[in-house]
């Protein structure tokens, strides 16, 4: 992320992100974030990311340069074209029937495909979001356990409101038009850069599950960070943090975190329907049985039990 642009995802006044270790002060920080704001339509979306260094914003297909240098945007581009089109070609040989896109001469056909491909590790330009900051708050913490992780929050109504001034010909009677992915992408960033917010068109039990979203920008290899703390620091960048808020997750809270997460039973057996899911749940189990102090952690008959080892308290004789 641009440093210019980091401000508009700190709490106004503050010089750090603001720091999560346990659910409650979550609770509280989303709680606060999601009131509503007097008429305004406030609509709100998460994204958790464990490893906020590495990760940030950036989309899947903009993070390869970090291993394939020679990916400028033009050959990004190819690559975007190129990968839609296998997948297309070999898709249906795995989806069902009810996953293929309704009508393959639709605008917005490769926005269907992209959609399916970033759910099955593809590298797109699109982003995952969510509707639950607790789904948010799994990806933050379930892996990379030796770094810190981020939870990204977003007011996507103000959002779009900001979009609808800044791009109104994508716009038809207040609802975001198909002209955006019709547009072609721009020779470089500029302060034209459009990214919108759109909920999954043909959801599989796995984007149900996680309730999500997208975002996606004109431009393929945008940072989505950059791009939409500049959508209100264009006319709002006396009021950080009001749209726009990042918080950080230290790694040694992950476990704690996560435990707490599976008492709420979101687990990756919950969040990925299926056999995948179950061995996703299954590797999670080493950081649930993490001691926390004192108490250290077992499962009996399923459930995950706390037990006080009683270290700090040798003068008890109870």
């Amino acid at each position: 992320m641009k440093p210019e642009f980091e401000y508009m995802w700190k709490l106004n006044g503050s010089e750090a992100f603001e720091v999560v270790t346990t659910l409650p002060r979550f609770l509280e920080i989303t709680g606060r974030f999601m009131q509503p704001r007097p008429k305004q339509k406030n609509r709100f979306l998460f994204r958790g990311t464990s490893n906020d260094l590495e990760h940030g914003l950036l989309p899947s297909v903009a993070r390869l340069r970090k291993h394939c240098p020679w990916l400028d945007r033009e050959k990004l581009m190819h690559l975007e074209q190129a990968s839609t089109d296998q997948f297309k070609n070999k898709g249906h040989l795995y989806l069902d029937a009810r996953f293929l896109s309704r009508d393959p001469n639709a605008p917005a056909v490769a926005f269907d495909w992209w959609q399916l491909m970033q759910h099955h590790g593809a590298p797109t330009r699109l982003l995952d979001w969510t509707e639950s900051p607790f789904v948010a708050l799994y990806f933050a913490v379930v892996k990379d356990q030796d770094r810190d992780g981020a939870v990204w929050m977003v007011d996507h109504g103000a959002h779009s409101d900001r979009m609808q001034e800044l791009h109104p010909d994508q716009f038809w009677y207040g609802q975001r038009s198909l002209k955006l992915l019709q547009t072609p992408i721009a020779a470089e960033m500029s302060l034209s850069t459009s990214l919108y917010f759109t909920p999954c068109i043909t959801p599989n039990e796995r984007m149900v599950a996680q309730h999500g979203w997208f975002s996606c920008a004109s431009v393929l290899d945008t940072d989505h960070g950059d791009a939409i703390a500049e959508a209100f620091h264009l006319r709002h960048a006396n009021r950080p943090g009001e749209w726009t808020r990042k918080l950080t997750v230290p790694n040694g809270a992950k476990p704690s975190l996560l435990r707490g997460l599976f008492r709420m039973n979101i687990t990756g057996e919950t969040l990925f329907p299926g056999l995948d899911g179950l061995g996703r749940a299954m590797a999670e189990l080493p950081y649930l049985l993490e001691h926390e102090g004192d108490t250290d952690y077992l499962f009996e008959q399923g459930l995950l039990a706390a037990r006080n080892l009683g270290r700090g308290n040798k003068d008890d004789s109870h």
